[in-house]
């Protein structure tokens, strides 16, 4: 899937999907934060994570799934994407360690 549709004041509006940063939770609401902006949408994080299934997408807080092709970088506390610091919850780092590669070097003189 390169794109999907989204209801936004009875139109619908194109999003690419490579232009997704994260997705936060906001009540039965989610906001599908992209680099043009925000869009807000009636449908909750769980269902958004369960649309975006097998996409490189995952769940990093109770509050938020990121698109791990914008992660620029991360420590275990905060994953840093272009214009936003997104906090990784205890229960889902692990999850978050298994998606993401890292490349492992021993650096020694």
């Amino acid at each position: 899937m390169e794109y999907f549709f989204i209801k936004t004041n009875k139109k619908f509006r194109k999003l690419m999907v490579d232009d997704i940063e994260c997705i936060e939770a906001f009540k039965n609401y989610s906001i599908i934060h992209t680099i043009q902006g925000e869009n807000i949408v009636l449908i909750n994080l769980k269902r958004m994570e369960e649309f975006l299934e097998g996409l490189p997408f995952v769940r990093v807080h109770k509050s938020f799934l990121v698109s791990l092709q914008k992660v620029l970088e991360f420590d275990m506390e905060f994953i840093k994407l272009s214009n936003k610091s997104i906090p990784i919850g205890p229960t889902y780092q692990q999850a978050f360690l298994e998606k993401v590669t890292v490349l492992k070097m021993d650096i020694t003189e």
